[in-house]
């Protein structure tokens, strides 16, 4: 896959263009030292109005065809990136859910709004501008060449020096680039949770959730390290281009060889103003080695596995749940090593099936299938006999609603966040919703009530207003991931009050971390390592499944 591939002819069209523009803007400078060399051989008036209207028009012939090629690379770069974010929109669209749940926010906004910025640079600047920046020194020393080609080897010795510099340079920010992309971007997502954690943060320390300023000491500390070992090679590169180098090489090599006057002008007026290419030509290859980065970590997120759509079948009203012979694994392995391997479960319409065991031992996957934030490798999972991958994003998610342990609020009111799965829900049903998750006292003790925007929230008001807003979605199926492992006793007594409310004649699959949660299940399944080995009651899992003995006592001494 390769990322450029729609604008590969516009960049080397728009690269030989600009090379063009770059041998027609060197043009006025050899009309000018023509008119030098005119004045100094006493020629006619006539002679230099001529060739001052031909500099005159390549003036304006080259400004105009810049200006020109600029601005229809912009208008097509700006098609071409609106077109990749929809790409890549639509790649994240169809990814699973559990992708996201991996990567930062941070992550996605740098591939998504940073990287293709990045090939803005890339397409529109960096090729064009180190085009014009290799043609102009070369069609200058071929120039001044035919003019006297022992003054313009003495010119030649810079731009080697510059050469062999340059190269040195390329090849050490080819890896350090990546290094510095990486640092910058854990910094980004440090400094995201340090001022989202505020409230914890304050309590146990600064270094409780994140340690930002480690993050911040390492990333400069590298960005310093890039600059020490570089300083030398740009205190080189500096020196070689700078005008006054280039005119102390021509006063010098005019005097060793002796040239006649008109050459060491044409020398003067040329070979002292080609030197500010050789910087552009850096800055450019700067922009090109940035560019590749971005098009390799857009082609990643390109590559994405989406989730699978079959052939859709006929609608059901039936809620039973069923995974066939379902085997998945997150690194991919195969038959007995797979993380699960060959599940076979079914949970009947109406009932809450609760699912306990060590931790890794593969509950957490189990209830993420079934929500599709993975697609298995093996088997299929059904609702009422359809394959969930048959089924829409729309389709599965208003059959199946998703409480985890961490519910995130989107920056709008407490209204909108419990309408967010039915935006168009009305007042009442947010309020009633708000009622039987048992938080709509204290959203009413909210600065705005239900419109206050972005509220300060404990973790249990967050898990209350997760099940408000499952209750306006009213999926018939509802997988919870212990909505009780991190609240205090208060909140857990409240949460449990709402969930009764919540489960009430729906299918449901709970993670459960807190056993003695589990009173109101149908049925408890003990997982080990991927497999069903139990499943009963709690007092028949007690007396004989040694793994679920061992889970409760060691809750109970906890």
């Amino acid at each position: 896959m390769n990322v450029l591939a729609p604008v590969k002819n516009t960049i080397i069209i728009g690269g030989i263009i600009r090379g063009i523009l770059a041998l027609v803007e060197i043009l006025p400078f050899i009309f000018f030292a023509e008119l030098v060399r005119l004045f100094l051989l006493a020629a006619p008036r006539e002679e230099f109005i001529r060739v001052a209207i031909y500099a005159l028009i390549v003036l304006v012939v080259s400004g105009l065809g810049n200006f020109l090629l600029i601005t229809i690379l912009h208008f097509i770069d700006a098609a071409f990136a609106a077109q990749l974010r929809r790409r890549m929109l639509s790649v994240l669209a169809e990814a699973p859910l559990g992708w996201f749940r991996r990567r930062d926010s941070s992550e996605v906004r740098q591939r998504v709004g940073d990287d293709v910025a990045g090939l803005h640079s890339l397409i529109v600047h960096g090729v064009p501008d180190a085009v014009a920046a290799v043609v102009t020194p070369i069609a200058v020393l071929i120039y001044l060449g035919i003019v006297d080609w022992k003054m313009m080897l003495v010119l030649l010795i810079p731009v080697l020096l510059y050469v062999v510099a340059m190269a040195r340079e390329g090849i050490r920010e080819k890896e350090v680039i990546s290094v510095l992309l990486r640092h910058r971007l854990q910094m980004a997502q440090d400094a995201r949770h340090f001022l989202a954690s505020q409230d914890t943060i304050r309590i146990l320390g600064d270094k409780s959730i994140v340690d930002l300023e480690s993050t911040l000491w390492d990333t400069s500390k590298v960005v310093h390290e890039t600059q020490d070992k570089s300083a030398q090679t740009k205190t080189v590169l500096i020196l070689l281009t700078r005008p006054a180098t280039m005119l102390a090489l021509v006063v010098l090599g005019g005097w060793l060889l002796k040239v006649d006057a008109p050459t060491e002008a044409a020398f003067l007026i040329l070979g002292t103003a080609f030197g500010g290419q050789l910087v552009t030509l850096s800055f450019s290859m700067a922009d090109m080695l940035a560019g590749r980065e971005a098009k390799d970590s857009i082609e990643l997120l390109l590559a994405t596995p989406t989730l699978a759509t079959l052939h859709s079948e006929a609608e059901s009203v039936d809620t039973s749940v069923c995974f066939r012979d379902v085997s998945f694994d997150y690194q991919g392995r195969q038959g007995e090593q797979a993380l699960i391997s060959d599940l076979n479960l079914e949970l009947a319409a109406g009932t809450t099936t609760a699912i306990v065991g060590e931790s890794g031992g593969g509950k957490s996957t189990i209830a993420a299938l079934l929500a599709r934030l993975w697609d298995p490798q093996k088997g299929e999972i059904s609702i009422g006999g359809k394959n969930i991958a048959a089924m829409s994003q729309e389709e599965l998610y208003a059959k199946v609603g998703v409480l985890l342990q961490d519910v995130r609020l989107v920056r709008d009111t407490v209204a909108a966040n419990i309408a967010l799965a039915k935006p168009d829900a009305s007042r009442e049903e947010i309020e009633e919703a708000a009622r039987q998750a048992q938080i709509h006292e204290e959203i009413l003790q909210l600065p705005q009530g239900y419109d206050t925007v972005d509220p300060q929230l404990s973790g249990g008001q967050r898990q209350r207003i997760g099940i408000a807003r499952m209750l306006v979605a009213n999926t018939p199926v509802v997988v919870l991931d212990e909505p009780t492992a991190s609240t205090d006793y208060d909140n857990e007594q409240a949460i449990h009050a709402a969930l009764k409310e919540l489960l009430r004649g729906r299918t449901v699959l709970i993670i459960a971390h807190r056993l003695h949660t589990l009173q109101d299940a149908d049925r408890i399944l003990v997982v080990k390592a991927g497999k069903i080995i139990a499943e009963g009651c709690h007092g028949e899992l007690l007396s004989s499944n040694e793994t679920y003995r061992e889970l409760w006592e060691k809750e109970s001494i906890q």
